[in-house]
């Protein structure tokens, strides 16, 4: 998030992780935050209004408890986004349930950070696939930055993780919402071109099929 509360980030699918942590490195990058386990419970009212109206209520955990609200921005690539650091994950979760709200999903990644100039750049681990994620002042620079590390613009996730993962449920049989590594323990994984093929299928989560 920058200074002026906006999110904006682009995503890409990829078949691994090494070789994009190789060259992040080679362009001068350098690790901020090791690889570590998150856990991310999404929010929402009875009625689903949040995720109709592409907004995002979501309390994620790992070294730290943060508290985020995502709402629509001009493009798919710029959000306005609040966050705020808490110390219990364990209250947040009661405040926002004593306010009205329900955990409709949840999902773990492994994500290490590296600051490459004024851009991050995370690799993300899903129980599903692995990514890139890179955030920049501008998406001038997003743009700038991702093909500069071999990402063409054109391959940007349009779908968020979360969506994904909803496209890819009904393939294979899931009735979870738990995108966990727990939950996907002993399912074969799709191929790069099949999750391609449902990323580019993928509806925001909570809007009708």
């Amino acid at each position: 998030m920058n200074a002026s509360g906006r999110e904006i980030e682009a995503k890409f699918l990829l078949p691994h992780l090494e070789d994009v942590r190789r060259r992040v490195l080679s362009a001068g990058g350098r690790l901020i935050e090791p690889r570590g386990l998150e856990l991310n419970l999404r929010f929402d009212d009875e009625a689903g209004r949040l995720a109709a109206g592409g907004h995002v209520l979501r309390l994620r955990h790992d070294r730290t408890t943060r508290l985020t609200y995502k709402t629509p921005g001009p493009s798919t690539e710029e959000r306005t986004e609040v966050e705020l650091e808490i110390e219990s994950a364990k209250a947040g979760r009661q405040l926002l349930e004593a306010l009205g709200f329900r955990v409709v999903a949840a999902y773990e990644k492994y994500r290490e950070t590296f600051a490459l100039g004024d851009e991050r750049v995370m690799l993300d681990e899903l129980p599903f696939g692995t990514f890139a994620e890179i955030e920049a002042e501008s998406v001038d620079r997003l743009r700038s930055t991702a093909e500069s590390l071999g990402f063409p613009w054109e391959s940007r996730l349009r779908a968020s993780y979360l969506d994904l993962f909803y496209a890819l449920r009904p393939v294979l049989g899931f009735r979870t919402d738990q995108a966990t590594f727990a939950a996907f323990e002993g399912q074969p994984r799709l191929g790069l071109p099949d999750l391609e093929a449902l990323a580019r299928r993928a509806r925001p989560h909570g809007t009708p099929a």
